[in-house]
């Protein structure tokens, strides 16, 4: 092998943080003008455009693209000065690879018909206090119970009015309290 060879453990997948809604953009522009495999794992979405229903697709992870490159022959200078990249997501001040097994499992989500739920990633305890921030609920305090995998909901268990209520609430409006 000479020394300008690539071996296969040098090309990894890696996450680039892009501006928001410029995913689909910015990874044309790394298929087409930098050459690198450029993928933005999407999930298709029901939208009204125009009084009409259409099937839009849509970044499952929205501010993210993925690419999968030789990391060291990247043209840091022509990379950096395509418009809406912020930056290369780091470990340790190092580019983070991201395992192909993640990204073959977006891409299997993307293409599955099970029902996804996106949300703000929330890790909370059973018995933690949450408090309720928006909707007809917000400032409502209780204790947080499970996550509804079915809705992508949080279940919880509010005390109002000296009675303790159990309901699903969306995750984004909710926070420790």
């Amino acid at each position: 092998m000479s020394n300008c060879a690539v071996s296969i453990s040098e090309i990894n997948w890696y996450a680039v943080y892009v501006r928001y809604q410029s995913e689909y953009k910015i990874a044309r522009i790394l298929r087409e003008k930098v050459g690198l495999d450029a993928r933005v794992p999407s999930l298709k979405v029901w939208r009204r455009k125009n009084g009409k229903s259409v099937n839009i697709p849509r970044p499952l992870l929205d501010t993210y693209v993925f690419i999968r490159a030789d990391i060291r022959s990247i043209n840091w200078a022509m990379f950096y000065s395509i418009n809406g990249i912020i930056g290369l997501v780091r470990l340790s001040g190092a580019p983070a690879p991201v395992p192909e097994r993640q990204i073959e499992s977006l891409e299997a989500l993307g293409s599955s018909s099970q029902m996804v739920h996106a949300m703000e990633y929330k890790r909370f305890s059973p018995d933690e206090l949450v408090e309720v921030t928006s909707g007809p609920l917000e400032g409502a305090t209780g204790a947080f119970i499970r996550s509804n995998r079915q809705t992508g909901m949080f279940v919880v268990s509010l005390d109002l009015f000296q009675r303790s209520l159990v309901t699903e609430v969306d995750a984004r409006c909710v926070r420790p309290a």
